[in-house]
């Protein structure tokens, strides 16, 4: 059996990069491509609509300084390898994981135990000030108070850039520019897989 290839996929709040994972699932190229939103996911198992084995665990509270919660480390990886071997043969987007330095070493052994190829790790770029004023038309439109885009952008610099800078010293690294049409980006991810894929074989 082919080993899953897994597409990571980075970039800040409001820089598009679910909705570009989406965009690449509609087109089916590659055939069954799949994106994982490990957020989406994760509360998804915890209001109970999809099951997992890791339920209870995703309850508790690893980190609880994090002002966003943070469950165990083995729930989050075991989530994402569930996700991962249902569909093993398919190419999985996995948005928006490992978002912390100690989620790093975590995912790694992971993608050993179920014999994952990390293709290529792709960061969407976009200005600071672009991105404030899409966080806060996004709050506008679905009318609902979302945290504060400041507040979001500082967890980003503090901690997802130097996971990300982590990451990008063990897999080929590409950066998307999130100013760019998300149609665009989309192409540009499934081009960045082909290439990568050629390469690993």
């Amino acid at each position: 059996m082919s080993k899953p290839e897994i597409l990571l996929l980075g970039g800040a709040p409001g820089s598009g990069k679910s909705t570009m994972a989406q965009l690449v699932v509609e087109k089916n190229t590659p055939q069954g491509v799949r994106h994982l939103s490990i957020g989406d996911l994760k509360r998804d198992i915890v209001a109970g609509k999809v099951p997992s084995a890791y339920a209870e665990m995703l309850q508790q509270r690893e980190h609880p300084d994090r002002k966003t919660g943070a469950a165990p480390s083995e729930a989050m990886t075991g989530i994402m390898e569930e996700f991962i071997l249902a569909s093993p043969e398919s190419l999985t987007i996995v948005d928006g994981f490992p978002r912390y330095m100690d989620r790093v070493a975590p995912f790694k052994a992971s993608m050993e135990h179920i014999g994952a190829r990390v293709l290529a790790l792709c960061v969407v770029t976009v200005d600071e000030a672009v991105l404030i004023s899409r966080l806060t038309q996004r709050e506008e439109r679905s009318g609902q108070k979302i945290k504060d885009p400041l507040e979001r952008l500082a967890d980003h610099r503090d901690n997802i850039v130097p996971t990300l800078e982590l990451l990008a010293e063990d897999y080929p690294y590409y950066e998307l520019d999130g100013s760019l049409p998300l149609d665009d980006n989309a192409t540009r991810l499934i081009e960045i897989y082909t290439q990568t894929a050629q390469q690993s074989i």
